[in-house]
């Protein structure tokens, strides 16, 4: 198995994921966005080859909102 390909891009460019099964209520976002405020981003979001986010789609939307 080779080593995950890592790249930087705009979240701007990103599309959460329609199917995605987690729902994120406005108690779990503002917990995000305090995360992102206190911490910065410090953790990374999975894509696939479409720049659909296939894990971190929360941490994705809280971004957003922070204006990142």
């Amino acid at each position: 198995m080779s080593a995950p390909k890592v790249r930087r891009v705009l979240l701007s460019s990103l599309k959460p994921d329609p199917r995605n099964a987690r729902r994120h209520p406005e108690r779990n976002q503002a917990a995000l966005r305090d995360s992102l405020e206190l911490f910065g981003a410090g953790r990374s979001l999975v894509l696939d080859g479409a720049d659909v986010v296939r894990a971190g789609n929360g941490t994705l939307a809280a971004a957003q909102a922070a204006g990142y």
